[in-house]
């Protein structure tokens, strides 16, 4: 029998939904997760009570707004399945499926292959099935992801899908994590613009140039607002919460980076893993999580045009170091978070370092790129006679 992709991906959903029963048999009785319990609570008649006394305002802590949407889905769930807290869970696993689904097909069977398997490691599933955020946030990047490796293929849509597909995405992308922005922004920037170009690596060195100038002119505001939101996470009541706080100096969030950004997607370290079983499997998974990505790029790096080299990795840098903050003073708060925006670390170090990709869209953009008529040659000396001369 030959197992097919049609047929892993009915095993992805499948399994998928046993760990939405899963979350609320077994880990809800070790662990509280107090959001996802007080979303599955939620009916149509609170939320509207919320909808009307909320305050919408286009800033960079709009969690409330967030928070009323994942509740307001998870009042319709509720209400079509009874108030089941599984069948809760199932319905926003479908959620996060549907982008998860559209990112694979986009991709090529070479990394499809590598995704298959990372896209179901135990922490991202567990937190992208159950009632929570991460499984909307997960769609939204999916769908966005997907349409950065259609931009290579060829698939780009027209301004239709843009206006009414891809911009309301990224409108509720950004009411989620607006910090995803820069991430965003850069990948579809450098993707979309490439094309114009006969001369994309250096764009793409310019942009990522470019894109590190507002870390240094606005280096005060971006420090203070990183250690803000960390000492947020850290102040929270917590049994796993590090003691030793990472980010206590001025200027700590760009002068730790490099650490901290490595902590905050591993998550337990060894130490930390010995505190309980969910720390354990955190530390084993990211093990074999940080091993798997690294051979992966080694083999591709070298073979990676330049182009595509900058492209993949600045945008894992700009999503990483967006998000490392939030993930510092707890591990299991590093690994849910990791959640969050791990599909478009894997669109960096999969998908785009392809020499293959790189090439087949290189190729149908001189295909399709207007010829230029030749010149006609023009004769400036006299013109030879053909007469031929007489004796």
């Amino acid at each position: 029998m030959r197992f097919t992709w049609n047929a892993y991906y009915v095993l992805l959903y499948l399994y998928r939904c046993f760990f939405s029963v899963l979350a609320q048999v077994v880990v809800l009785r070790i662990t509280a997760i107090p959001d996802s319990t007080g979303y599955q609570a939620a009916n149509i008649a609170e939320v509207a009570l919320l909808a009307q006394a909320q305050q919408y305002s286009l800033t960079f802590a709009m969690q409330a707004n967030a928070g009323l949407l994942t509740r307001a889905i998870a009042a319709v769930l509720s209400l079509f399945s009874g108030g089941s807290a599984i069948l809760i869970n199932i319905g926003f696993q479908s959620i996060a499926f549907v982008g998860i689904l559209l990112f694979l097909r986009a991709v090529e069977p070479s990394a499809r292959r590598v995704l298959a398997v990372l896209l179901m490691f135990p922490s991202f599933t567990l937190w992208t099935s159950i009632t929570s955020k991460e499984a909307i946030v997960v769609c939204l990047l999916g769908i966005l992801a997907k349409h950065v490796i259609d931009i290579f293929y060829g698939r780009d849509r027209g301004v239709a899908y843009y206006l009414f597909v891809l911009l309301p995405v990224c409108a509720i992308l950004f009411t989620f994590k607006p910090h995803f922005l820069a991430a965003i922004v850069f990948v579809f920037g450098v993707a979309k613009v490439g094309a114009y170009t006969r001369k994309p690596a250096t764009l793409a060195l310019l942009a990522g140039a470019a894109s590190l100038v507002p870390l240094y002119l606005f280096r005060d505001p971006l420090d203070a607002f990183a250690q803000a939101r960390y000492m947020g996470v850290l102040r929270e009541p917590g049994n796993s919460n590090r003691s030793v706080a990472f980010l206590a100096e001025k200027y700590d969030t760009f002068l730790k980076a490099p650490e901290g950004m490595l902590r905050a997607f591993f998550g337990p370290t060894l130490a930390e893993a010995t505190d309980g079983v969910l720390h354990l499997i955190s530390f084993i998974e990211s093990s074999v999580l940080i091993a798997v990505l690294v051979v992966f790029v080694l083999v591709r790096l070298p073979r990676t045009p330049v182009y595509m080299a900058i492209l993949g990795l600045f945008t894992v840098f700009w999503i990483v170091f967006a998000n490392y903050p939030l993930g510092l003073a707890n591990p299991g708060t590093a690994v849910r978070y990791r959640a969050d925006y791990v599909l478009l670390v894997y669109l960096g170090l999969l998908p785009l370092l392809s020499r293959g990709l790189y090439v087949r869209w290189r190729q149908s953009l001189e295909a399709h790129r207007p010829r230029r008529p030749p010149i006609p040659l023009q004769h400036t000396g006299p013109t030879p006679s053909c007469a031929v001369p007489v004796a």
